[in-house]
């Protein structure tokens, strides 16, 4: 099977994206949501990314196997005082990881991020998320803070690691 990774297109079909989030929802994986949304929901959520990438202010990579998404990272300039600084974050399903697809995929995406000249590219992991924090270590983020009992999660409330890229 092959994986095509790409960028938003205007009329990605919602329902799909809303299944691949609600799947990663239900395995409790390290994201900061926790109860599924809808077709709806993403709809406006894509639209809303897809204009911002239209000006200069977001982007969103899709990783795909048969047309279906499989991996998802995008990135956001932050506003206000927050208008230098950009955050990322990636999303693969679960029986795709470990295979090199999240470095391609988040590589894309942080070298779109970095056209726009970002003051420092950051992201959010759950502190004991180890395959993610090597690779995000392996691309050159430091850790440089914690939240302290950010995230609840079935079995516990979880630490959140503050990354920031070494530019």
């Amino acid at each position: 099977m092959t994986v095509t990774i790409r960028k938003l297109h205007q009329d990605e079909n919602a329902q799909t994206f809303a299944e691949y989030i609600n799947e990663i929802i239900a395995e409790n994986a390290f994201i900061h949501l926790d109860t599924p949304v809808s077709a709806d929901d993403e709809k406006a959520w894509l639209q809303k990314i897809f204009y911002d990438s239209q000006h200069g202010n977001a982007g969103l990579f899709i990783a795909e196997e048969n047309g279906k998404p499989i991996g998802i990272s995008h990135w956001e300039k932050g506003d206000q005082r927050e208008s230098g600084n950009v955050i990322v974050g990636i999303t693969i399903a679960q029986h795709h990881r470990g295979h090199g697809l999240g470095r391609e995929l988040f590589n894309a995406c942080i070298q779109d991020a970095q056209r726009h000249k970002p003051k420092n590219i950051w992201l959010k992991v759950v502190a004991g998320n180890t395959p993610a924090i090597r690779l995000y270590e392996s691309l050159g983020f430091k850790r440089v803070a914690v939240l302290p009992k950010w995230y609840a999660y079935p079995d516990g409330v979880k630490d959140v690691d503050i990354m920031v890229l070494s530019q």
